[in-house]
């Protein structure tokens, strides 16, 4: 789709006085105009989880089967989302250049992103007051990553998309579905473990969790290398795992069914015996 077609789309929105946009009709138009192979739309609410609004992924690709496991709680540790929340309103962010070469070696990647089959990731932020909305734009592997020509291309439309998405937000009445468990989820990913490590190990965990890297463990905890993989080798046993894949299963297991009321750890919430 040119831009010829992207307009005129556009165009008939505002000629009809269409306050409301479907957010698959969104989805649909940017993954033709920007030559995608899936779309995305989801919403973030202030309270924790996330929604999956829209979505143009063929229902026998690796990105659809991953989407339940990212809203039981691996969207935690999805950069994107992290990165967005630091985000202002409108902010175009591509995951190839943000990460550069340290993508592959988050443990989001090694043990969930790239099961979906996507190559490059372009999102657009949108910042309402109790949620935030991102619409994601993806490549597939087989597929060329963005060119900064195409980068260039979402960047001079972001600004319609985001107040598209401010629409959709609003036709939803998201803000009105807010739940009053304020950031549970982040409380989620800040317990995780507590009940049987200690506090320090707590906080290599949640880094680790993260996608810190050994070196980048020691310098923000102001520890040695060698005391980092001390911890590391403690929490993994531990919480009795023998991989960073185990590791973030766990964590992913673990939110799905938690309950800060009645223990702030997740791992409370799984069976005895798992």
């Amino acid at each position: 789709m040119g831009d010829k077609e992207w307009h005129s789309q556009i165009a008939r929105w505002l000629a009809t006085d269409q306050v409301i946009v479907s957010a698959e009709e969104v989805a649909q138009l940017c993954n033709a105009s920007f030559q995608c192979s899936s779309t995305q739309i989801l919403s973030y609410p202030a309270s924790g989880g996330v929604q999956l609004l829209a979505d143009t992924s063929p229902s026998n690709t690796p990105a659809s089967d991953t989407n339940s496991k990212y809203r039981d709680g691996a969207y935690l540790l999805d950069p994107m989302f992290t990165m967005g929340r630091q985000s202002s309103d409108g902010t175009v962010l591509q995951l190839s250049t943000m990460l550069e070469q340290e993508l592959a070696q988050l443990d989001y990647y090694q043990t969930f992103f790239r099961l979906t089959g996507i190559r490059d990731e372009v999102c657009v932020i949108a910042r309402a007051s109790t949620a935030m909305l991102l619409i994601s734009l993806g490549r597939m592997e087989s597929e060329s990553a963005f060119s900064e020509a195409e980068l260039a291309d979402i960047g001079d439309k972001a600004p319609v998309i985001n107040a598209l998405l401010h629409r959709i937000s609003q036709a939803l009445s998201l803000e009105e579905a807010i739940s009053p468990l304020s950031n549970q989820m982040d409380q989620a990913l800040e317990h995780f473990g507590c009940s049987v490590l200690t506090a320090r190990e707590v906080e290599t965990l949640h880094l680790m969790l993260k996608g810190h890297s050994i070196k980048s463990l020691a310098d923000h905890l102001h520890i040695s290398i060698d005391t980092v993989k001390h911890h590391r080798k403690n929490i993994y046993a531990k919480l009795e795992l023998g991989s960073q894949a185990e590791l973030f299963d766990l964590f992913v297991s673990s939110v799905r069914e938690y309950n800060p009321a009645i223990n702030p750890d997740p791992l409370a919430s799984l069976p005895a015996e798992r």
